[in-house]
C-alpha cells in the first residue's frame, strides 16, 4: 500500500514555485559571473599587446538584469588590433614613428633616422584564442549558480 501525504505535495510545490521565481536571477548571476571574468582575461591579455591602456581600460562586460542578455564592450581600435588586414604603415604617424624608434625596428641609431618608410603590420588575434578557452566554462559556471538557488 502507498500512502501520499497531502503535506508533503504542498511542501513539493512550494519548493518547485520558489525555485521557478530564482531561477532566471541565478542564470543571470551565473552569466555575469562568466562575463566579468572573460573580459578580466581579454584585458591580461591585452596588457601582452598594447602599449596604451586606452583599450584595456574599454573592455567592460554589462549585464541586462530581466532579458538574460549579457554584452561584451570593447573600443574600435581594440577590435581593429584583432582583425585588421595585414597592411602597411608609414612612420608618418607619430605614434608609429617613436614606437619604432623605441624598439629599434627599422631605425638605424648610428645615422638617426629610418632605414625605411614605413612597417608591415600583421593583425593580432587574441579575441577568439580568449572566447575558445572561456566558452566551455560558460555552463559550469550557470549550473553553479542555478544549484545555489535551488537550495
Amino acid at each position: 500500500m502507498i500512502t501520499i501525504n497531502v503535506r508533503d505535495i504542498e511542501l513539493g510545490s512550494m519548493k518547485i514555485k520558489k525555485f521557478a521565481k530564482r531561477f532566471p536571477d541565478a542564470v543571470n548571476e551565473g552569466m555575469n559571473k562568466w562575463g566579468r571574468r572573460f573580459a578580466g582575461n581579454l584585458k591580461l591579455s591585452l596588457n601582452h599587446h598594447l602599449w596604451s591602456g586606452k583599450t584595456r581600460e574599454s573592455v567592460r562586460w554589462e549585464q541586462k538584469r530581466r532579458e538574460m542578455i549579457g554584452l561584451l564592450w570593447m573600443s574600435k581600435s581594440g577590435v581593429y588590433l584583432d582583425r585588421a588586414r595585414p597592411h602597411f604603415v608609414s612612420f608618418k604617424h607619430k605614434k608609429i614613428a617613436d614606437w619604432a624608434k623605441a624598439y629599434g625596428i627599422a631605425y638605424d641609431v648610428y645615422k638617426k633616422k629610418f632605414v625605411s618608410s614605413g612597417i608591415f603590420v600583421r593583425p593580432h588575434p587574441y579575441i577568439e584564442r580568449i572566447y575558445q578557452k572561456a566558452l566551455p566554462k560558460l555552463l559550469p559556471t550557470i549550473m553553479s549558480e542555478v544549484d545555489k538557488a535551488r537550495r
